[in-house]
């Protein structure tokens, strides 16, 4: 099941907490409905793995990814959408960064596919009362509704989901590149797949340094 509460992407639709130079225009954001108070779980530049949860994510400097063995589920049980769900994201946002280092801001969920039909569920995140450029977040769970950690290690603004299957979510990032830039026409863009290859959450395509040089990283 699929919840979706963005009103719309602001001019691009940006997820991430930081101001770059440059960066001209700032679009306000529509509030999400659920806020959730967050440390992070972020990923440090890898094209091959998502991020996982730790007792101290901000100490993680490589990407690894949570593996993980198929539920033991009954042929005649369907699957669905689980019933706590807000749960599960709620518990895994208050294991992550907040969205910035200097300000008390706090993560609301913007949409999710929190469903057991899905060997990858998501939820992706935003900063409450955030515009444009302010942090965003990507949670991941596997076929069993455990949380595996964040796409990425880094806070990204100018960051969203474009679509997703049943084992996976694609992602679109942004980043300020050239001149004249703003939230709405920021320059630069990579598209990124997150997918559940049986075991684990493997990232398809790669992250631009330039791109990482923008994240904000949790400290």
């Amino acid at each position: 099941m699929r919840i979706s509460t963005r009103a719309g992407v602001a001019g691009i639709a940006c997820l991430i907490g930081f101001t770059v130079a440059g960066c001209s225009t700032d679009t306000p954001r529509a509030t999400p409905t659920t806020p959730t108070v967050i440390r992070t779980v972020t990923a440090a530049p890898s094209d091959t793995t998502a991020a996982a949860p730790a007792d101290d994510a901000s100490t993680q400097d490589t990407d690894t990814a949570t593996a993980t063995t198929a539920p033991v589920t009954d042929a005649d049980t369907p699957c669905g959408p689980y019933p706590d769900a807000a749960e599960k994201i709620s518990a895994a946002s208050s294991r992550i960064a907040p969205p910035s280092t200097q300000f008390d801001w706090k993560w609301g969920t913007i949409r999710s596919d929190m469903t057991s039909c899905n060997q990858l569920s998501w939820a992706e995140l935003t900063t409450e009362h955030g515009t444009a450029s302010s942090s965003d977040q990507l949670l991941l769970f596997g076929p069993d509704g455990r949380w595996l950690g964040t796409g990425i290690r880094c806070n990204a603004s100018l960051a969203w989901v474009t679509g997703s299957g049943p084992d996976h979510v694609d992602v679109h990032y942004g980043y300020f590149h050239g001149e004249n830039t703003s939230t709405a026409n920021p320059g630069g863009g990579t598209d990124v797949t997150f997918r559940w290859n049986g075991s684990r959450v493997v990232m398809e395509g790669t992250l631009p340094q330039e791109f990482l040089d923008q994240c904000q990283s949790p400290s």
